[in-house]
């Protein structure tokens, strides 16, 4: 069975982006940050400069949350 991380990344892959970055924090949670500037720019993704969204996975690639910042 597929775990969401698996499923989201799949998803945007399906829509034509590259692979998204992760990284895993201290608790070993996978982190993935999106935004429209800087490193992990992707043309798919807009914004304003300072402002990213960050998806969040448990250890096990379970969906914990999104969050949207400046």
């Amino acid at each position: 069975m597929k775990t969401d991380f698996i499923r989201f990344k799949e998803l945007y892959l399906s829509f034509g982006v590259p692979e998204l970055n992760h990284k895993t924090d201290e608790k070993g949670n996978i982190i993935i940050k999106l935004n429209g500037w800087g490193k992990n720019q992707r043309p798919q993704f807009d914004g304003h400069m300072g402002f990213y969204s960050e998806v969040t996975f448990d250890k096990d690639g379970k969906f914990i949350k999104q969050g949207f910042w400046e």
